[in-house]
């Protein structure tokens, strides 16, 4: 793959190199193979062109490497992101998001936008993206989206983490997390925080997905 600098300082180690060579406005090529690693820590742009049509353009703060590369498949590893596009041709891509959820996809185009501690993840081609990680197990069909965590999680799935304040009973049988209200109850949940009143009850619980019943 052909790594093109677009924009500002973009930051690059090839695999036999211990330290990050900085790529400046004179500098704006390199070829990537696999272990090779890609960094923006500032407002920097770039786009590695792949061949069978394969292409990945970022701008603002981004952290990749590079696992795989080779005939049957392109491997990459996402520490952060802030803005990521990657079109897929017909060689697939596997693509594991800093929460530990696993993207795959061919031909196809995804679209990634940090948003907080969170990013969403769309899908705007016209091949389904299957994912497997704390969001479950299913598949993107465009237009669709998926929110996922930006760092690692050792917490339960997306949808059940939450702090549960005040003098309130939580329970929780499968997927399904009850709380019952009582004094100065409140239950912050995914950037929104809830007043759980004395005599009240919240459940959160996952969507069902229409296509699969699940």
């Amino acid at each position: 793959a052909v790594l093109v600098r677009t924009a500002d300082r973009v930051w690059f180690r090839p695999p036999e190199e211990r330290a990050f060579i900085p790529l400046v406005f004179y500098d704006r090529f390199r070829f990537m193979t696999a272990g090779s690693q890609v960094e923006v820590r500032g407002k920097g742009e770039f786009q590695l062109i792949l061949h069978t049509g394969g292409n990945i353009r970022s701008r603002g703060p981004c952290s990749m490497t590079v696992t795989v590369m080779d005939a049957k498949e392109v491997g990459l590893r996402l520490r952060d992101a802030a803005q990521l596009c990657i079109k897929a041709g017909l060689r697939p891509f596997r693509v594991t998001m800093p929460d530990g959820t696993e993207l795959t996809f061919t031909d196809t185009l995804l679209h990634l936008e940090r948003r907080g501690d969170r990013c969403r993840v769309s899908n705007l081609g016209a091949s389904p993206i299957r994912f497997v990680g704390s969001v479950g197990t299913g598949e993107l069909v465009g237009p669709m989206r998926v929110h996922l965590w930006m760092q690692p999680s050792s917490k339960a799935p997306l949808g059940h983490d939450f702090e549960a304040v005040g003098d309130v009973a939580t329970t929780r049988i499968g997927q399904v997390t009850t709380v019952r209200g009582g004094t100065g109850g409140k239950v912050i949940w995914s950037g929104a925080a809830f007043k759980v009143l004395v005599g009240s009850t919240l459940e959160i619980k996952p969507l069902v997905n229409p296509r699969s019943g699940r």
